[in-house]
């Protein structure tokens, strides 16, 4: 990695500004927002349930074929 870049480690990188070094700044607000995160993480963990069931159920219809 550059030297340009040694103090923004774990700084948020907005890659919208079109510098050439790039822009880091603060993430959107929801990325703080602690209600907003638990719901993504459990709509996140249903699809994926839902995905592993619908493997399960595919793989046993293959099966039984």
């Amino acid at each position: 990695m550059s030297d340009d870049y040694k103090s923004d480690s774990g700084n948020y990188f907005d890659n919208d500004k079109g510098e050439d070094k790039g822009h880091f700044s603060s993430a959107h607000e929801d990325a703080y927002d602690a209600e907003k995160i638990s719901a993504l993480l459990r709509v996140t963990n249903s699809i994926v349930e839902l995905g592993i069931h619908q493997s399960i159920l595919f793989q046993l219809n293959l099966s039984n074929e």
